[in-house]
């Protein structure tokens, strides 16, 4: 993953704010040594710093046209850079007669630009249309400065800045923190599909781009669904691969691989595959394994136990800002099986969201936002949510000028709903900033090692996906009827989530869900554990009394002076005891506390 940087100063640019850029450079440079490219002026710096050689990253200060107007300084990373790039390799290059982007709203993700005017009073950000690429930006009255990593921004003592409490509450409810807001609360994140723009007069925020519209057309027949989908899926598979001679794919026993294993084996692309898990008693692996051996692909599991986060921690939290927990970095595991020769690596995320795999009959059947909103909340946020909880969890201070509620959190997605039912805003939720926080985030743990591209992320898919009935989208129906008939050899293997073919008849694999939901509230009652064993991957309730234990203690106990002043060290002692004990499972809140504490030590 390239990393764009820069700081804008109409008046010139001061010698503290040099240093500062600077320091912003070698803190980003330094973990993966290597060198940026930067435009010095004397108003401006700019940078870009490519990871790997497929990077693509564009920075130049000529004088180019560009919708009538000259551009001062320009600068552009990931998907942006192919309008500017006449060679999809090239990292960094200068080229007079080659034009910059003339519509942002057609430029694919993730991606993210700058441009400075000609007569350098005007700097312009770009984020791409669903904000995969993420952009950081500090601004006061006389400068602007940003960077695609957070961290070291704030790393590089260019400004004062204190803890946002409401994004640190975010965080502890939905493992992620929401809209643009970041730990810091001088700083944000530059909304998707925006254009922001800083000269004298200040700055200005405007959307070139709006990701999410349900439109629904009721003139759509379930064939028409499922046979427009797949279409929009190979068009999208072939575009995401037409430079790449190989491609990795993780494979799970779901549906969102299978449907990208499906389309990828009509390319006749030579196929990696692999799986995260430990045995055959984890579903994802043994499914995954028949999918591969029934296409002839290559196919490797590879075992992840806690230990990885020792590796992958302070990794993570540099790559994503500590804004995402450490139980979702477990991705970086494939960083260790990857060969040479790897070149892109596809990713199923968003194709669950926009199919309808995220939407509860509760959210779909109420007329009531609030309860629609209880229902999303139920489902996303941690228990840690509740008042009371909280109250004990965060000192006294830290709350005191906090009246933070987790419904408010949701609001903006059901506002503005008009005639739309309640229902659309817990789509909407998942798709802006669940799936869109997962995307920059969980990818992008790997994009400072290779290529990775996200095919449901196609501008015809997507806008096709938000015509689709609601009867097709309650459970997948249409998505699971389109792998059925698109895809059939691979729709006859069961998937992990039914244990039946996906070829299995709609209404016999609802009755299994309701089957299986019957008997692990059963379960529940008499003590026993239905279908638990070995059903994921990861197994984060068990690392951390294990293979993450000392690393708990250690950060949590024995250094727990780094968050003391937000986190009540009695509190967070009964809650490493609690879990220890096997009395309570908080593995979902020590994987968020452990993230920042070690986010707070890096900024420090």
């Amino acid at each position: 993953m390239p990393d764009l940087f820069g700081i804008f100063q109409p008046k010139g640019l001061s010698p503290d704010n040099i240093s500062g850029f600077d320091n912003l450079q070698a803190r980003l440079e330094a973990p993966l040594a290597t060198r940026a490219s930067i435009v010095s002026l004397p108003n401006a710096r700019l940078g870009v710093l490519p990871a790997h050689s497929r990077d693509l990253a564009y920075c130049t200060p000529t004088c180019t046209p560009a919708g009538g107007e000259l551009q001062q300084a320009s600068a552009w990373i990931g998907e942006a850079a192919r309008h500017t790039s006449t060679s999809t390799s090239q990292a960094s290059h200068s080229a007079a007669s080659e034009s910059l982007p003339q519509d942002p709203s057609g430029i694919k993700a993730p991606s993210a630009g700058c441009l400075i005017k000609s007569d350098g009073q005007q700097c312009l950000l770009f984020s791409d249309p669903y904000g995969h690429h993420p952009v950081y930006y500090f601004s006061d009255s006389q400068r602007l400065i940003f960077s695609t990593k957070f961290s070291p921004l704030l790393a590089a003592h260019f400004f004062h800045w204190d803890i946002d409490s409401d994004a640190l509450l975010d965080f502890i409810s939905f493992e992620q923190v929401l809209g643009d807001r970041t730990f810091a609360r001088q700083v944000r994140c530059l909304p998707p599909g925006a254009v922001l723009s800083f000269d004298p007069h200040g700055l200005h925020l405007k959307q070139h781009h709006q990701p999410f519209r349900y439109e629904p057309d009721s003139t759509l027949s379930l064939d028409d669904v499922a046979d427009k989908m797949a279409e929009e899926l190979r068009a999208s598979v072939q575009e995401n691969t037409k430079h790449n001679s190989k491609v990795t794919l993780p494979l799970s026993g779901g549906l969102d691989s299978r449907a990208l294993l499906g389309a990828l084996l009509e390319t006749g692309k030579p196929i990696a595959s692999y799986t995260f898990g430990n045995s055959d008693q984890c579903p994802d692996v043994h499914y995954a394994k028949e999918l591969a051996r029934q296409t002839g692909i290559p196919h490797q599991t590879i075992d992840v136990d806690g230990s990885y986060l020792l590796k992958w921690l302070d990794y993570g939290v540099h790559v994503t800002g500590g804004m995402m927990s450490c139980n979702h970095y477990h991705i970086t595991s494939l960083l260790d099986s990857l060969g040479t020769d790897s070149e892109v690596v596809l990713d199923g995320l968003g194709g669950d969201a926009f199919t309808g795999g995220h939407l509860a009959w509760k959210m779909a059947l109420t007329r009531k936002p609030q309860i629609a909103m209880e229902a999303l909340v139920a489902k996303r946020a941690t228990g840690w949510h509740l008042p009371d909880r909280r109250s004990r969890l965060f000192t006294s201070d830290f709350l005191a000028n906090s009246d933070y509620e987790s419904h408010a959190a949701l609001q903006s997605h059901f506002d503005g709903l008009g005639h739309s039912p309640p229902w659309v805003g817990c789509h909407r939720f998942d798709l802006e900033e669940r799936q869109r926080r997962f995307i920059q985030m969980g990818p992008h743990l790997l994009r400072p090692r290779v290529e990775v591209r996200a095919p449901f992320y196609a501008p015809g898919l997507l806008d096709f996906l938000q015509r689709v009935p609601l009867k097709y989208l309650l459970e997948q129906r249409a998505y699971i009827h389109m792998q059925a008939t698109h895809f059939p050899s691979l729709a006859r293997i069961p998937d992990a989530a039914r244990g039946l073919p996906l070829s299995t008849p709609q209404s016999l694999r609802f009755g299994k869900r309701v089957a299986d939901f019957a008997l692990r509230k059963v379960s529940g009652v008499l003590g026993t554990a239905y279908g638990s064993a070995n059903q994921s991957p990861t197994d984060y309730p068990n690392w951390y009394r294990t293979d993450l234990r000392e690393l708990v203690a250690q950060v949590l106990v024995e250094e727990s002076e780094v968050i003391a002043d937000i986190f009540d060290r009695q509190m967070l002692l009964e809650i490493v005891q609690e879990h220890q004990d096997g009395v309570s499972d908080h593995s979902g809140l020590i994987g968020c506390i452990l993230t920042f504490a070690n986010w707070r030590k890096s900024v420090r």
